[in-house]
């Protein structure tokens, strides 16, 4: 059984891969780290087995090298790909699995009391390094404990694939009723959350799809495991590999900025961390080299009751986040206080959580998405979400790409309006 999530009722419904009795391994020990566990992993394998030990030259150990008979030593260079004699040995018919023999911290949910699940964010660096390496998951194996996590995509994958040509991300506003949407069928689309309901209607598919929302992920997860078309390509924070079960998912190192207020990234490294979904969307987009990076649907209109803290709370709350965010003592305490909140005076409508019965007005594209009210979402941060687009913008001008907003009666105003008609006036349409 997986070991991400102690709580059985929240973990994903696929299980890590069995032990597999192959002949071939593949281990990594990262820079630093002690072999005690790759001792201790190792007394586990029959002594018919390959191990191939990836290391790259700063952790050779010839103890370690003599523990098994099958050992075999690969220096590799961060960054190379891997070397022929590897790639032949992964074509053999083994399993393409990365071995790392690190204990993972397990962290809580943020809104599911009493849950955790393992701590992935600072193991980033390893998961892009084994992907680069050409394996397609990772174990992490330490003391009879292990988190598997499948690695289809990093998004180095997607790094320039689509330079020059232009897409659109697609919000869930209201004004996507104003368009018409089939226009999209043969462009390049960024959608995200519950965008899905809208395909029957427009006949096809968004090409890739999106979630941030720790709220909607924690809650929602087996809605868009379930209704997400397989094949599509799936960005998430990496925080959320252990419970999100998708095919072709693409975990994302989603950073909070700290030397600054607002930071946007067009590398694969990482995104930096904003207010919406649409905002880790821009820089995926900006990654892929889109050009240009057209808004539709982003409204950024909402006329909700019940807004919860005062807006001068709010941003202390953000300083202090902005300092803290990350530090294991505030996460704890971050958790331990929403679920308090969650189990002691949390209701549905409340402040803290917005359904319909809150809002005065259409809130998106359809009225299935909130599902007559039974779906709760965060409250909406539109001042802040602004001041992300305001540095989305600063930096198109900056790398000389564009990003335009085609948006209807949008009340978003950081980008270059066009009409959305007219960026089909050559189409025959």
């Amino acid at each position: 059984m997986r070991q991400d999530c102690v709580n059985e009722t929240t973990a994903p419904k696929s299980a890590a891969p069995a032990p597999i009795p192959a002949r071939t391994h593949f281990v990594y020990l990262p820079p630093g780290d002690d072999p005690y566990l790759l001792h201790c992993w190792l007394g586990g394998l029959s002594a018919a087995a390959t191990v191939w030990h990836l290391s790259d030259g700063e952790n050779a150990t010839p103890a370690v090298e003599c523990a098994h008979p099958g050992y075999r030593f690969v220096t590799l260079t961060p960054g190379e790909t891997m070397p022929p004699a590897i790639r032949e040995a992964q074509a053999g018919g083994e399993e393409n699995i990365l071995v790392v023999p690190r204990a993972l911290d397990q962290v809580p949910m943020r809104y599911r009391g009493g849950t955790l699940m393992s701590d992935l964010p600072p193991h980033y660096e390893i998961l892009r390094q084994a992907w680069v390496w050409g394996f397609r998951g990772v174990r992490f194996v330490a003391h009879h404990q292990e988190a598997y996590i499948a690695l289809p995509f990093v998004l180095d994958h997607f790094h320039n694939l689509h330079r020059g040509q232009r897409c659109f991300v697609v919000g869930n506003g209201p004004s996507l009723g104003q368009i018409d949407m089939t226009r999209l069928r043969d462009e390049i689309t960024l959608g995200s959350n519950r965008c899905f309901l809208g395909y029957p209607s427009w006949g096809f598919p968004f090409t890739y799809w999106g979630v941030y929302d720790k709220f909607q992920i924690e809650t929602y997860h087996d809605v868009y495991e379930a209704q997400v078309p397989t094949d599509t390509p799936k960005f998430y924070p990496v925080e959320y590999a252990p419970v999100l079960n998708f095919a072709q998912g693409c975990p994302v190192n989603c950073v909070w900025p700290r030397a600054s207020a607002r930071a946007f990234s067009s590398e694969p490294a990482q995104t930096f961390v904003g207010y919406t979904v649409t905002y880790m969307l821009l820089q995926i987009a900006a990654a892929m080299g889109c050009d240009p990076i057209i808004l539709v649907g982003v409204d950024h209109r909402y006329t909700l009751d019940g807004r919860g803290y005062s807006r001068a709370f709010r941003t202390l709350r953000r300083g202090i986040t902005r300092r803290l965010r990350g530090g294991r003592i505030y996460e704890t305490a971050l958790a331990t206080h929403r679920t308090w909140k969650k189990t002691g005076r949390l209701q549905p409508g409340s402040p803290q959580l917005w359904s319909t019965q809150n809002a005065s007005s259409p809130t998106h594209f359809s009225a299935q998405y909130t599902d007559q009210g039974k779906n709760q979402f965060l409250p909406p941060e539109p001042e802040e979400a602004a001041r992300d687009f305001d540095c989305a913008q600063a930096w198109a001008r900056e790398s000389g790409r564009q990003i335009l907003n085609a948006t209807p009666n949008s009340a978003l105003n950081s980008f270059p309006r066009v009409d959305f008609g007219d960026l089909f006036l050559n189409d025959g349409k």
